[in-house]
């Protein structure tokens, strides 16, 4: 390799460096294009107490566009993360998180998944709405962001 050689390529590296080192970082963070709500309000929170959360899981969800237009909802997917009081091997209390998922069609939660949250959901349970599939006005499907709410 001769010296000329190496310059170019030193310079070439030296070109390209700042180029691969100050790519946005954020990039892999996913935009939506629509949002979903619990009860079709517009509570950003998602914390909720038992009685509030007991009253708002039987009711439709919603999605929204950023017009803040209502846009039909196809399906979702709901994860429950149940948490319960064990005993370990040696009798000791220890709280164990169990899971559970449901594939939902249309915009409400079946009445025997509702009145089961009902039942039994209690402080410290994580309810996850994901994969809300919804219909634009051009009938194009969409995937929009979901929802995570924690019983307080």
């Amino acid at each position: 390799m001769t010296i000329s050689s190496k310059l170019s390529t030193v310079l070439l590296l030296s070109l390209l460096l700042p180029v691969f080192s100050f790519t946005d970082q954020n990039s892999s963070v996913r935009k939506y294009e629509f949002t979903s709500y619990l009860a079709c309000s517009s509570m950003e929170t998602s914390m909720l107490s038992k009685k509030s959360f007991d009253s708002l899981i039987a009711l439709p969800l919603c999605a929204k566009d950023s017009n803040k237009n209502i846009v039909p909802i196809q399906s979702f997917e709901v994860i429950y993360a149940e948490r319960g009081l064990y005993q370990d091997s040696a009798g000791l209390p220890i709280i164990f998180t169990d899971y559970s998922t449901f594939q939902c069609d249309g915009n409400t939660i079946p009445k025997s998944l509702a009145s089961l949250f009902v039942e039994r959901s209690y402080k410290g349970d994580t309810i996850s709405i994901e994969n809300v599939k919804v219909k634009d006005a051009d009938s194009k499907s969409h995937i929009c962001q979901g929802l995570k709410i924690i019983i307080k």
